[in-house]
């Protein structure tokens, strides 16, 4: 082999060798994002605007493509230099060694002194990273304090009407004005009546808040026991929500069955009848009028006639010539307290073996 072909043959695997790890670790065959996954805004005030931007880089070798931009949170919107605002819709192009930047605007909101964490999520063409989220969070800071931190209303009767109060003070070095107040709890609050006070009045101690506002808040509650969640929104006078507070109202009936729950034992054989006891009375002591309207077959049922605060009940099973499945059923009761009707309702779990 001659010197000139072996100088030959060396700068083709040099050539080869270049190209090969340039393709395999220095820039990829195919697209290749790259991205922060989180994003610090640091400490913010609630009510304020924040911008930032967020870096996009391709560094693979074939045009990157970004779609199905999506958002935690109405209260973060994304946009582009070159397209504006970014939307579901929106697809955007990087081409290979290109970074584009991603604009950012998240309204502060929540209480101060909270975490506030929310998401941009997207789709690419990135074999790796298909699917991506990037996560943007701040600590909230700010001059409102609610007083309480939470409404909350435990076994409070169906069909009950009550108030609360939140007071919510200002404690910061400027004022920040209330607008109106917002809700989610459209199924019981009735009323959101929002006041403001002045720093001179009395009813603000010395050395706290500046300025402060009043909540009046008036509740009716649901004929359907259960719990009901959501939030009052103090709302500022650019749309944000300046401050959040949680609610929590339990409602139960205002009658209460003990036993809560029938449980008949199994029974077989020709002719089984079983008995259960159970009382119904009344969670503040008011007399009341008790009927049953329902209850399943071979199920009869005895109210002893009473207008007092408390009821007794008999409940009879007697299988009868048809046995029935066995499972859970339930008893209906109309119950008059004051002059409201309230439909109650009393679990029955039938266990039963067949005839023999």
């Amino acid at each position: 082999m001659t010197v000139s072909k072996a100088i030959l043959i060396a700068l083709l695997f040099g050539v080869g060798a270049i190209s090969y790890l340039a393709t395999r670790f220095i820039l990829p065959h195919g697209p290749m994002i790259s991205c922060p996954r989180s994003v610090d805004l640091g400490r913010q005030v609630v009510g304020a605007k924040v911008a930032a931007k967020v870096p996009i880089t391709n560094v693979g070798g074939k045009p990157l493509q970004l779609s199905a931009f999506i958002s935690s949170c109405g209260c973060l919107f994304i946009s582009e230099e070159t397209v504006g605002p970014i939307t579901s819709t929106t697809t955007l192009d990087v081409l290979p060694g290109e970074t584009i930047e991603l604009l950012v605007h998240l309204a502060v909101r929540g209480n101060p002194g909270l975490l506030l964490k929310e998401h941009i999520f997207f789709a690419s063409n990135c074999p790796t990273n298909a699917q991506l989220r990037i996560e943007l969070s701040c600590t909230t800071e700010g001059s409102l304090v609610p007083v309480p931190s939470q409404v909350l209303a435990l076994d409070v009767e169906t069909g009950a009407t009550f108030e609360k109060t939140v007071f919510i003070k200002d404690t910061g070095a400027s004022r920040v004005d209330i607008d109106h107040v917002e809700h989610t709890l459209s199924t019981l609050l009735t009323s959101a009546k929002l006041t403001s006070i002045d720093p001179t009045e009395p009813e603000q101690e010395a050395g706290e808040a500046r300025h402060c506002a009043r909540i009046d808040l008036c509740f009716n509650a649901p004929f359907e026991p259960g719990v009901y969640e959501g939030e009052i929104r103090a709302i500022g006078q650019d749309g944000s929500t300046l401050v959040s507070i949680p609610a929590r109202i339990s409602v139960v009936y205002p009658l209460v069955f003990d036993p809560s729950t029938i449980l008949l034992p199994r029974i077989s054989g020709t002719s089984v009848a079983t008995d259960a006891p159970v009382v119904c009375r009344s969670r503040a002591s008011k007399r009341f009028l008790l009927e049953c309207v329902s209850k399943p077959e071979h199920v009869t049922v005895h109210v002893a006639k009473s207008e007092g605060e408390e009821h007794k009940i008999t409940v009879s099973f007697s299988p009868g010539p048809v046995h029935p499945q066995p499972g859970i059923y339930e008893l209906g009761f109309r119950a008059a307290i004051d002059a409201n009707r309230h439909e109650l309702r009393l679990p029955i779990v039938i266990q039963a073996l067949p005839r023999k």
